[in-house]
């Protein structure tokens, strides 16, 4: 469920992200910069969650491994070891996806620049500053999408490992 909520709320930030400046008055921002710092919170908590979950997995599964109760123990740790380095990825990517500042090849008034998607793919982007440092578009969008994909990957092998654990005989 973890790593549901994550890809879930990171796909949702994909296209609402708006930055604020750090230490800003969050009640004097616009209530779409509120929600996006609402979110982008919920996020971090979710993604914390799915690490500490697929560690928690990992140890039952080979403790389970160790008294000989699993039927494919190499598949199901491997699973949870692809579960738990794809939630570190999620958790150590956020900071090089949170963009503050673009630099923008040409002004357009009236227009917003919001979300993740923008920086990442908009033609109109020169280079994104993220964590307080300079990164060309094409490093950001590969960023952008390692990040995202880390807990659909953490979700699915963690499915893997509970699908070969139920499917498992009851060995008593």
């Amino acid at each position: 469920m973890a790593a549901l909520v994550t890809g879930a709320v990171g796909f949702v930030l994909a296209g609402s992200y708006k930055p604020h400046a750090t230490g800003a008055d969050m009640a004097s921002l616009a209530d779409s910069v509120q929600r996006s710092a609402e979110w982008s919170d919920r996020h971090s908590v979710a993604s914390i969650v799915l690490l500490a979950a697929s560690i928690g997995s990992l140890l039952v599964v080979l403790w389970l491994g160790r008294t000989r109760a699993l039927l494919h123990p190499v598949r199901v740790t491997a699973a949870c070891v692809v579960a738990v380095v794809a939630a570190a990825v999620t958790v150590l990517t956020r900071a090089r996806v949170e963009w503050d500042q673009l630099a923008l090849w040409a002004v357009t008034v009236g227009e917003g620049i919001d979300g993740y998607w923008v920086a990442g793919f908009d033609e109109g982007v020169r280079f994104v500053i993220a964590d307080g440092h300079e990164v060309s578009q094409g490093e950001y969008a590969t960023a952008l999408l390692v990040h995202l994909g880390a807990p659909v990957l953490a979700a699915v092998a963690l499915l893997v490992a509970v699908w070969t654990l139920v499917r498992t005989p009851d060995i008593g």
